[in-house]
């Protein structure tokens, strides 16, 4: 049952499509993906994780017969970010703003993983990403600001 407002609850509905997070099991998604095969020798493709980035991991799918990666892609998408050559991750982004909203910062994030098995995010990028997650907050204040005092301006 759905205890949040009417709207938040079906923005929160309305996600449910190709633009959502999950924790899946790595045995499960081999599991998953276990009967693909190679389009060019018809052997089964292997499915095989590399680097992790905090909660974003590297994921291969592999014909080990022909030795050609037939795809690879990182769990999370990466956030627009003009300043930086390699941009930050979209899912620590996330995961630093929910775990500051419930109050227990890196080391709930750090219990977390080690409870599930997870790669998390060192102390470091934890404290780029809060850095940037506080920069935000300034903005928006500042043009929450900027709003309310032309709004009082333009009432006399």
């Amino acid at each position: 049952m759905c205890t949040e407002t009417a709207h938040s609850c079906a923005m929160r509905n309305e996600r449910k499509t190709d633009d959502e997070y999950i924790l899946v099991n790595t045995k499960c998604l081999k599991k998953f993906l276990s009967d693909l095969s190679c389009l060019v020798c018809s052997e089964k493709l292997e499915f095989s994780i590399g680097d992790h980035h905090g909660f974003a991991t590297k994921l291969y799918l592999k014909c080990n017969a022909c030795e050609i990666i037939k795809c690879s892609e990182y769990s999370s998408v990466r956030l627009s970010d003009l300043k930086s050559t390699r941009p930050p991750f979209e899912i620590n982004q996330l995961m630093v703003s929910a775990f500051l909203g419930l109050g227990v910062g890196h080391s709930g994030i750090t219990r977390f993983g080690a409870t599930v098995g997870m790669n998390t995010l060192t102390s470091g990028a934890y404290t780029k990403h809060l850095k940037v997650l506080s920069e935000e907050v300034l903005e928006l204040k500042k043009n929450s600001e900027e709003v309310q005092g032309g709004c009082q301006t333009g009432a006399l």
